[in-house]
């Protein structure tokens, strides 16, 4: 239940940051900032040097559907809400590392 709640949360949040940076209504490259350490929902995949996990797949399944360019970068945790409201990313995902679920 907790996991489910944390997939939702990063869901609606993901969602809603997608389209706070971009200038254009339908853009084609999209940057999105995750923290890559913490396995199995987003790592680095040491021989080819990609991020991998099941929020990486789920975001380029999104994007897939969308028609969009997804490009992610390792951020650190702390940087990526920044990056956020900077514009220097268009969005962020990443697992939240919280035990309780808060609504």
């Amino acid at each position: 239940m907790k996991r489910i709640c944390t997939f939702l949360i990063l869901l609606i949040i993901t969602g809603s940051m997608l389209t706070g940076c971009t200038k254009t209504s339908n853009p084609i490259k999209v940057y999105i900032g995750t923290s890559a350490s913490y396995p199995p929902f987003e790592s680095v995949d040491l021989v080819n040097r990609e991020i991998v996990g099941f929020d990486i797949y789920l975001m380029r399944a999104v994007a897939k559907k969308d028609n969009l360019d997804v490009e992610f970068s390792n951020t650190e945790y702390n940087e990526l809400f920044t990056g956020v409201s900077n514009c220097n990313i268009d969005g962020e995902i990443d697992a939240l590392k919280k035990k309780r679920c808060y609504f």
